[in-house]
């Protein structure tokens, strides 16, 4: 009975039960505060390293097309996720490219050790980010001027041919069209073959050969008016000079307007075609006197504005080299045809969507490459160029400049200062660094977004 009595004092006596419930709560308590610091560590570590996916992934889809994509995503990613970043090791970067390049889809990984939480056997926590990165093309007009004077020759206009078309593929990827998307392009040497974009009023009369004549092909110089030559002001009457054009109708339909005397016949009366320079002109009507289509300095003509991939495309391969260098003169038409001064002044396609477009309009930006191998062949060309290109940059088009081989001395000068920026010029001694120039410029103009 006294055993039993002395067992049952013993259970029923509570004295220093408090020590240990004390210790048992500190050591659950140590653990749940060593868990959430470990926790919030990670937490700390995931956002840097989704912040860093993120920007590596943005940096690394806008030089897709000119650079290495594992070496500039690796890159990017060191920059922006310190080296043992709350001693998490080195993060490992993969990502996979849609088919059409415009999706990117990028994953990085890493591990943190753990502090308190190791006394549970939790050595290290695994940490994952990823992105995918969205490139588009829409929301865009851009105007290519390109150099066709003769000294592109040869390898050189090739070269070109293959460049500018680079540039469209990237654009459009495998689309054949892609909505707010536009392309037009302005060949020049000389002149700038406006062809049948020309309206006959524009043209001075002392240039006409036959009143209310449309030619097939008009190479306009310059305009009179030197205040509006380097504006985007809408051309007036009789306001530019013509270097040739072509009609493919026998000037004897024509003989009361035209002194056969000044354009030789080439067989009989029916075969020879009217004069394509000044009809007084001795020095040149031998030249332009001609029944073929084949003009001396003839270029081809503008292409509008298009959202057709094929079109553009097509315009491109017609490409030659004829003539001198007049950049400003290509700069200028180049302006026109993303202005919205001259909305409603183009084809049927540009008038049907309204384009151009307003330099404000939301979501939409302009842009002109302007690409050349030569110097201006007049010094009052590099001044006009230069003002062209303020004018365009201050009504917020985006310009970007190439100069293709050797070019030196004061037109090099100009075309880098051309450029919205730096960064907007590249200098292409070669072929592969002119298509390298043209893929940079597509991956600049491409609109690239976080969409996962």
């Amino acid at each position: 009975m006294s055993f039993l009595k002395n067992s049952k004092s013993l259970l029923e006596n509570e004295c220093g039960v408090t020590l240990p419930f004390l210790a048992f709560v500190f050591v659950t308590l140590i653990a749940a505060v060593g868990t959430a610091t470990d926790i919030a560590r990670k937490q700390l570590a995931q956002s840097r390293l989704t912040f860093a996916v993120d920007a590596a992934g943005l940096a690394a889809s806008s030089t897709l097309n000119t650079a290495d994509v594992t070496t500039e995503l690796e890159k990017y990613l060191e920059i922006n996720y310190p080296t043992n970043y709350l001693g998490t090791a080195t993060p490992t970067i993969s990502h996979t490219i849609s088919a059409d390049n415009k999706v990117i889809d990028i994953t990085a990984t890493t591990t943190m050790p753990t502090t308190f939480m190791r006394v549970f056997g939790f050595t290290t926590m695994d940490l994952t980010a990823q992105a995918q990165i969205t490139r588009t093309s829409d929301g865009l007009e851009v105007v290519l001027v390109l150099d066709n004077s003769g000294s592109m020759g040869g390898s050189k206009i090739a070269a070109l041919r293959a460049s500018a078309s680079s540039l469209v593929h990237i654009l459009y990827s495998t689309s054949t069209t892609i909505p707010n998307l536009w392309i037009g392009m302005v060949p020049f040497s000389t002149g700038v073959n406006i062809a049948a974009e020309a309206k006959y009023e524009w043209i001075d009369s002392y240039w006409k050969p036959i009143p209310n004549w449309q030619p097939a092909v008009t190479t306009f110089l310059s305009r009179h008016n030197t205040t509006k030559d380097t504006s985007d002001d809408l051309a007036t009457t009789y306001e530019y000079d013509i270097y040739s054009h072509y009609n493919p109708t026998p000037c004897s339909t024509y003989t009361h307007y035209v002194d056969i005397n000044y354009c030789p016949y080439v067989g009989t009366t029916n075969e020879w075609y009217c004069p394509t320079y000044r009809a007084n002109s001795i020095t040149y009507r031998n030249q332009y006197c001609s029944k073929d289509a084949v003009l001396y300095y003839n270029i081809p003509p503008i292409t509008p504005l298009s959202s057709s991939k094929q079109t553009i495309l097509d315009a491109i391969q017609l490409l030659v080299a004829n003539g001198g260098t007049y950049i400003d003169r290509g700069a200028a038409w180049g302006w026109h045809l993303i202005s919205p001064t001259w909305r409603g002044q183009w084809n049927a396609e540009m008038n049907a969507n309204g384009l151009p477009l307003d330099y404000d309009t939301p979501h939409m930006k302009k842009a002109v490459i302007i690409m050349t191998d030569g110097q201006n062949n007049l010094p009052t060309s590099d001044t006009k160029l230069t003002q062209i290109c303020t004018n365009m940059k201050d009504n917020g088009i985006t310009v970007y400049s190439i100069t293709f081989g050797s070019v030196t001395g004061t037109t090099l000068t100009v075309m880098r200062d051309c450029a919205t920026s730096i960064n907007h010029y590249f200098n292409a001694p070669t072929a592969a660094t002119l298509n390298t120039a043209f893929n940079a410029i597509a991956d600049s103009l491409s609109n690239l977004r976080v969409s996962k």
